[in-house]
């Protein structure tokens, strides 16, 4: 009887485990969700808007609430999605479970809310 209380409170504590695991993208989901893509994000600290367009190339352009435009690259390296522009900034991308994303950091703090991807580039 022992024997079996143990093994349920295992299988139970496995399961709970691995259900609430953090479930980042991997690199090749990252290229398809972002290549060609046009995103509407929210940044969750600094609580700015932007508006945001991946090319095919690696570049991207963004225009930030301000409408200044920003202009750099994007790639991705070991499963992270990284862009540059004065700096590199590389992070996890987490689905948000609606259609967006969340950028996420090394300490799992949700940093940038992408809402909305649509295909092409909808930047004018």
């Amino acid at each position: 009887m022992k024997k079996t209380n143990w093994t349920i409170l295992l299988a139970i504590i496995s399961l709970s485990l691995l259900g609430g695991a953090q479930k980042y993208l991997s690199g090749e989901e990252i290229k398809s969700a972002f290549t060609d893509k046009t995103g509407t994000s929210v940044h969750m600290i600094k609580k700015t808007t932007g508006i945001w367009y991946h090319a095919k190339d690696g570049k991207f352009l963004g225009k930030g609430q301000d409408s200044k435009k920003i202009v750099g690259t994007w790639y991705v390296q070991k499963n992270k999605f990284c862009t540059k522009t004065n700096k590199v900034v590389c992070t996890f991308i987490e689905a948000d479970g609606q259609g967006g994303y969340y950028r996420v950091d090394d300490k799992s703090k949700k940093l940038v809310h992408i809402k909305k991807l649509v295909s092409g580039n909808s930047i004018k």
